[in-house]
Order: structure tokens, then sequence, then C-alpha cells
């Protein structure tokens, strides 16, 4: 693939909503290609990122209180006029369903009906009800075509657990456990003794299968996966991956399948990677602040440590206007760690990078980092090396720390930078 592209590519590229493949190596010493300050100020002034929620208008998200019975979850069903639903698959404790009304819905009708927080409303049994909504990574013109086109994985499975072995989930499009740019053979998450026995490693929420392969042209999931497991291979540190697919192969994703994919890894896994994410689309946060995801996040706050990236728009995340909030990197639950990513020299924000000096944690390496022959941008890649450090930190420590013991050691291993938007610790995480 070409490593120097034309300056209008460069005007024209678009990145991905956590993420920005780039094709192109470094910034040429004539200036023909627009500075760092010229592309910050193109991104977040003469478009608006695409991965605001488009919310659907005949769907809705409940959760209903624990020991509601089948009975009871249909009669709720008949009640609000659902025409069809869907289950959250492979997931054992959260009842989540998602309800489809058809077209001629009144949806904030159905939605006030049923909300428990709605002084006139309610419905006895349901404990939460969010809105459907859909989003998509953006893009970048480059010239990956995908992956190997192998969908096995059984021989990249561990054979048997090993003790004090840390296990990541990665939510994302999924693994291509074939590609070569896996630096060990097993590495895949054993489910043989999941209590769930359709689980032979991970869950594909897209197709409703056990099958992740990564079918996203971009390698998003691949890419971050190899990063984790490469630095913890290198560290000596014994960890599987569990591939949780959210996103379809066109990069899009569903609040529904990022609550499901979530349900699914706390239960599994002791660090889980979120590369992912969408904007407040109206600056409220009234849709974002307390909802099913926060409340399955929060039910695991002192032993799973969820691992978010923080965008990439060059965008203030404390959500000062013309600022928007950035989820899930804003949830406020403790074990909630976002990072922001350093530019290729590691001594200050990355242009493209998002902060908050209240909404942000940390920054990572996310600019020109190699991935099969060319470089990858964003604050995708800067979130997974911070998960692979935090699971040193967590091996190392007997596997005893909680969360906020992690962060506390990231804080601590990390290098402060002056940086010119800072984060809360402004502080570098890098692979020892």
């Amino acid at each position: 693939m070409k490593k120097i592209i034309a300056f209008i590519l460069f005007v024209t590229f678009c990145f991905f909503s956590c993420s920005d493949l780039d094709s192109e190596k470094f910034a040429n010493e004539n200036n023909a290609i627009e500075t760092s300050i010229e592309k910050s100020l193109r991104i977040r002034n003469k478009r608006k990122p695409k991965n605001i929620p488009v919310f659907s208008p005949t769907e809705l998200i409940v959760q209903f209180a624990p020991g509601t019975t089948d009975v009871q979850k249909s009669n709720l069903r008949e009640t609000h006029g659902v025409l069809t639903y869907e289950v959250c698959a492979a997931c054992m404790d959260f009842n989540v369903e998602k309800w489809n009304f058809g077209e001629d819905v009144d949806l904030e009708s159905k939605l006030g009906s049923m909300d428990p927080d709605d002084d006139e409303g309610g419905s006895e049994g349901i404990i939460n009800v969010d809105k459907e909504f859909y989003f998509e990574y953006e893009a970048e013109n480059y010239a990956l075509t995908g992956g190997t086109g192998d969908t096995s994985y059984s021989s990249k499975i561990k054979n048997a657990a090993v003790p004090n072995s840390v296990t990541i989930a990665v939510l994302d499009t999924g693994v291509d456990a074939n590609y070569d740019v896996f630096e060990r053979n097993k590495f895949l998450y054993n489910g043989s003794a999941d209590p769930i026995s359709e689980i032979v490693s991970g869950w594909d929420f897209v197709n409703g299968d056990d099958n992740c392969y990564d079918d996203y042209n971009h390698l998003h999931g691949t890419a971050v996966s190899s990063i984790i497991s490469n630095a913890l291979e290198s560290l000596s540190v014994p960890h599987t991956i569990l591939p949780v697919k959210v996103s379809n192969s066109e990069g899009r994703s569903s609040r529904f399948n990022i609550i499901c994919g979530t349900a699914f890894a706390i239960e599994r896994a002791d660090i889980i990677n979120m590369s992912l994410g969408w904007y407040d689309y109206d600056g409220s946060g009234a849709d974002f602040a307390d909802d099913i995801l926060t409340n399955i996040i929060r039910s695991r706050v002192s032993d799973v440590l969820v691992v978010t990236s923080a965008g990439n728009w060059a965008n203030n995340n404390d959500g000062w206007s013309p600022n928007l909030k950035h989820y899930p990197s804003n949830y406020e639950p403790k074990n909630v760690t976002a990072i922001a990513a350093s530019n290729h020299n590691n001594t200050d924000i990355a242009y493209f990078s998002n902060y908050g000096q209240a909404t942000v944690d940390f920054f990572a390496p996310g600019q020109q980092i190699p991935f099969d022959g060319t470089y990858i941008n964003g604050t995708s890649f800067s979130a997974p090396v911070v998960s692979a450090m935090a699971a040193k930190y967590l091996y190392d420590s007997g596997m005893s720390l909680t969360p906020h013991g992690i962060k506390d050691k990231l804080n601590i291993g990390g290098d402060y930078i002056s940086a010119s938007k800072p984060t809360l610790f402004s502080k570098l995480i890098q692979i020892d």
C-alpha cells in the first residue's frame, strides 16, 4: 500500500469513531501537507462526527427486575403491545430484551408508560428502559482489504486454564485469529467450562453465533486484540483474549448489542476493552447518564476494569459547549477509565484525540502505530496499551488488585506529560 498520499486525500480523509487508520507515514518537511492545527480545526469546525447515535423509531430496550418469571415477561409484552422481541443471548443474569412495536407506534408514550422513573407511569417488573440507537465507525481512505478469510479459530484457543491468567474481553468487530499479526499461537479464551454450553470461546452478538470472525475490512477488532495480546506476550503475562463481536462487517453497532456484549463479558473477563464510542446527540446527557449499560458496568465495580477510548474528534469530553460528551468513556462508575492518544513521539496529545480534565484519565501511544505494513492512528489503539498494562499490574498482584487499585498503579507507573490539552492525570502509559 502506498505510504505517502497526495494532499487532496489528506484533506478529505475521515476517522474511525475511536480510531483512524492512516496510510501516511510522516508529514513531509516542506509543509505541503496540512499542519496538525489545521487538521484539528477542520475536524472540529467543518463537520460533525458520524458516530452521533441514530435512534430507532420503533424499538426500546428493557431490563426486568431480578426474579421476573417468563410468564410475567410475556404478560408485560402483551400489556405494552410488543410485536416482536429479542433476548440478550448468551447472557445469564441481566434479563435484558429489545422490544419492537412496529411503524405506527408513539415511542415516547410507550417509554413513559413503562419507565420506572416516570411518576405518571412505570411497570412493575421493569427496572430500566432505554431507547435503541445505532452508530458507525468512521472509515478513512486506505488500502487494507481485510484479513485471511479463514473463519476457523479452534486451534487458537488455549488448551486449559492457567492459574492467575488474565482474561481481557475485546468488544469490537471480532478477531481474525489466523492473521499473522499475532505473536502467539494460542491466545483465545477457552470456553469449555462455560456454564453456557454453546460458548466455545467468545460470542458474536451481530449474527448470534459462537464465531467472532472479524469480517470488517479495516480489521479494527483484530488490530486492538493483537496490541493487547502481543504486549502481554512480551511481558510474559499469562492471558486470554475473549472476543466479543458487537459491530458488523460495515462497522455498525447498536446499543442493544453493546449492552448484551458487556453483560456477557463482565461475567467472564477481568478487563474489558471498549475501543468504540458515540457522542451525546443533544448535549443533555439524559439518554446516557444512568442507563442499562452503566448499571451493568457498575454491577462489577469492585472486580472488572473497563478501559475505553476517548474518541478522535479533538473534542473536550467534559462537554462544555460547543463540545459533546462521549460515551462509554464518560460513564461515571469508578471501574471505567478513558484513554486519550499521545502524538508520535509521546510528548503531547495527538492532534485528533479527544481530551477532558474531568472525564479522560490517561494518555497512551496512538499516532503512527505500525500495523501490518502500514500505520494506524486513533484512541482505539491507545486503549489496548492501557488494557495490557492493567493486565500486567493485575497479574503481578496475584490477581488481587481492584479496578481502583489498577488505576492507582497506572498513575504511579505513568510518565507525566505537560500536554497542551490535559487529562485528569496527564500520565503517559506505555508498555514496560
